[in-house]
């Protein structure tokens, strides 16, 4: 099944972010905040409660909201040592979400790696120095 042109459109706005930042030249720093992470925390737990409710259109909605935060983080954690594994499960988390929504979108499973998503922002925010979201 073909995805829907949304979930094409927020997969390529999100690389053309990630390339635009790491392209633009010199030290940038990447601004991530407690705000951002709580934001892309709250976000998963909406995509979440979509999926546990039966609706996966709803949970891919979601899902694509929360994409440019999950950039931001994955080019935080580019800066911290090669020791950091927190941002490989950051990027396997995402490329599971799209798989499973693109295949077979079975809202249980959805669930679970959108949880394993937010566990992950958990772990991100304390390589990163920045105050872990918590669930509200």
């Amino acid at each position: 099944m073909v995805r829907p042109a949304p979930l094409r459109w927020a997969l390529v706005s999100a690389i053309a972010t990630a390339l635009l930042v790491a392209c633009g030249g010199g030290e940038k720093a990447i601004f991530l905040d407690a705000a951002m992470f709580q934001q892309a925390y709250d976000q998963l737990g909406t995509s979440i409660e979509r999926a546990e409710a039966g609706n996966i259109d709803g949970a891919e909605e979601a899902f694509i909201e929360v994409l440019p935060l999950f950039v931001r983080v994955d080019l935080g954690l580019n800066a911290l040592p090669q020791e950091v594994i927190t941002l490989g499960e950051l990027v396997d988390v995402r490329t599971r979400m799209d798989q499973e929504l693109g295949r077979r979108r079975r809202p249980d499973v959805f669930a679970e790696i959108a949880e394993d998503g937010q566990r992950v922002l958990v772990d991100a925010a304390e390589a990163l120095g920045i105050e872990q979201p918590q669930e509200q």
